[in-house]
């Protein structure tokens, strides 16, 4: 961004949703782009999508977090602690023990 923005350059994009889920950013955004999925963007356009794009990021979220809920409801485990380091598997166990008492 901050070469397009000295060189004077156009950021090319090939949707808007993977420069940001954040409409304020888009909108704000002072370097010039083209999406190659919205070619003919414009400041409606780019209003438009960057706010469904931004909608879309906020439901994302709430799946998530209702996912993972439910998982929990279910008694199932959720991460493993195979994918931590020793050193993070000390620290957790620790925390437990801690927690525990």
């Amino acid at each position: 961004m901050a070469e397009c923005g000295r060189l004077g350059a156009t950021l090319l994009i090939t949707n808007l949703d993977q420069l940001s889920r954040d409409a304020a950013y888009v909108l704000l955004l002072d370097v010039p782009f083209v999406a190659v999925d919205i070619p003919e963007l414009n400041t409606l356009t780019k209003g438009i999508s960057a706010s469904i794009a931004q909608h879309e990021r906020e439901l994302i979220g709430k799946w998530i977090i209702e996912a993972l809920a439910a998982n929990k409801a279910r008694g199932e485990s959720l991460g493993t602690t195979a994918n931590l380091a020793a050193e993070g598997r000390q620290q957790g166990q620790a925390i437990q023990q801690q927690n525990a008492r």
